[in-house]
């Protein structure tokens, strides 16, 4: 398990740096990488410390490799390489100056011990292994390097969840201690690195268990300040352990739906009755479903993290509401029309762009408008159905996913069958339409424009306009009216209904 005999691969990255490097003996891999060849991981990122010219080296290789180069901090010397592999997948390549003087040092200054190994370039089958990583990893104990070093970097709180689950480690109770005292200290981590660090738990599997551990360790409300004004202590406030319970079923709900309709390898989420009847229902979109949250939304951030990240920010929104009714002070008041608020306070917190900030508040906004739309049934309408596209956008499939995991969280193991078939039924009729029907109920072609109708009607541009022409529409989907002259005909009768002089 934790031999190094065969070549390092990709071939061609290592051999541009060994052709480059002016001393082979003075270059290593160190930290995660090392991790992973033990592992026998896919690599997706390379980090090399040097006694060296890093600059200098990092631009031959990125020439070479016919990469990106850049500096990330050239006080501290260190510069990254984005290497393509294959279209949208990049290889990173970090190049740094030792922490300290000697490997050695760098090493003992790392913050796990399983990320505290280095191979000499030279020498790549030879581990260097001063903290007794290898040990930790082939144990499965996530250990600190030194007492201090979550304080050096409170970030490494929320990494040390992260590999705890992501490689099944058992955290070292001395470890677990200092996470719980250093979480604290999270709040003064800048919001970029956190969001970074809190998308690789979102774009990673059991995210539920990560954010339990994150509320154990009383780390949630230094990540979302404006959302949660306490750490893990709710023993004060009724139903608030309950509560946050549901908030981590929906998380788990939302996982398990969206493998299941989703992923390519579904084994694992098809597991009950309920995700296997979603399968049966909805398996004909599962391509639809995978393509629309891979899609990057903004610095390679998918719309799959952004739907997890809404889903618990509804949850810790409704938590901090019974938070305020039950008589806590809070910073953050709670409104019947949440989405933007609240879309607006996590951006804050996690540095978030533009673009993700309004994807997140119609997300949020779209939650209600499905509730409302899942109500009507048998009812519902191709009218219906426009009129929710119309105002969610595409959004309006995330919706539908965070409709489910809440209602499967509502009834915990007592979903009934009956209910949650029609629920299925709608969200059925509402897919066939976006991806099936689109141009027949979600964005019908236009019959009129704003001129077509102020001309025939020899009226003023103004808010009738916009509203007759938003009735054609509607019309159109519900197959009243197909041509122009249908369509002022129809308007003529809209207008006399009304009363409206046209």
């Amino acid at each position: 398990m934790f031999t190094l005999d065969s070549p390092l691969e990709p071939v061609e990255v290592f051999g541009a740096i060994q052709a480059h490097a002016e001393s082979l003996d003075s270059i290593f891999l160190v930290g995660g990488v090392v991790r992973d060849l033990l592992l026998r991981r896919p690599i997706h990122d390379i980090d090399l410390v040097l006694a060296g010219d890093v600059r200098s080296l990092a631009k031959k290789v990125a020439n070479s490799l016919d990469g990106d180069f850049f500096m990330l901090d050239a006080e501290r010397e260190t510069a990254r390489v984005l290497y393509t592999i294959s279209g949208d997948e990049k290889l990173v390549i970090d190049f740094a100056a030792f922490r300290g003087k000697t490997l050695v040092e760098d090493l003992q200054a790392r913050d796990f011990t399983i990320n505290a190994m280095a191979l000499a370039l030279n020498h790549p089958t030879q581990l260097i292994d001063p903290l007794k990583g290898a040990q930790d990893l082939r144990n499965k104990i996530l250990r600190l390097c030194y007492p201090d070093a979550l304080w050096s970097d409170p970030l490494r709180v929320i990494r040390g969840v992260r590999f705890a689950l992501d490689l099944e480690c058992k955290i070292a109770p001395e470890t677990w201690s200092s996470m719980k005292e250093a979480a604290p200290a999270l709040s003064k981590v800048s919001a970029e690195r956190k969001r970074d660090e809190i998308f690789r738990i979102l774009s990673g599997s059991d995210i539920s268990s990560a954010f339990r551990l994150l509320d154990r360790a009383g780390a949630l409300g230094s990540i979302f300040p404006e959302l949660l004004a306490y750490n893990g202590n709710r023993t004060a406030i009724p139903g608030a352990a309950e509560h946050f319970e549901k908030v981590m079923a929906r998380l788990q709900n939302l996982e398990v739906l969206l493998d299941a309709l989703g992923e390519a390898n579904r084994r694992r989420s098809v597991q009950n009755m309920i995700s296997g009847t979603a399968v049966l229902q909805l398996n004909r979109f599962h391509e639809e479903v995978r393509v629309h949250f891979e899609q990057q939304i903004s610095s390679g951030r998918k719309a799959r993290e952004l739907l997890f990240l809404a889903d618990l920010i509804l949850g810790l929104f409704e938590e901090r509401k019974a938070e305020s009714d039950a008589g806590t002070k809070g910073s953050f008041e709670p409104t019947t029309d949440p989405g933007s608020k609240v879309a607006v306070a996590c951006a804050r917190s996690l540095a978030l762009s533009q673009v993700e900030m309004k994807r997140l508040g119609k997300m949020i906004a779209s939650v209600p408008l499905f509730h409302s739309l899942a109500g009507l049934g048998k009812d519902i309408s191709p009218k219906d159905i426009y009129c929710y596209f119309r105002d969610a956008g595409d959004v309006g499939i995330d919706a539908s996913f965070l409709v489910m995991a809440d209602v499967l969280a509502a009834y915990r193991c007592s979903m009934p069958q009956d209910l949650w078939l029609k629920l299925l039924a709608v969200i059925e009729r509402v897919w066939e339409a976006w991806w099936n029907q689109y141009q027949e109920v979600v964005d019908p072609p236009q019959i009129l424009t704003g001129s077509d109708l102020q001309h025939h009607f020899n009226i003023l541009p103004g808010p009738v306009v916009g509203a007759g022409l938003e009735a054609v529409r509607e019309a159109q989907v519900e197959g009243k009216i197909a041509t122009k002259v249908e369509a002022f005909n129809f308007l003529a009768q809209w207008f006399e209904i009304r009363d409206t002089k046209p």
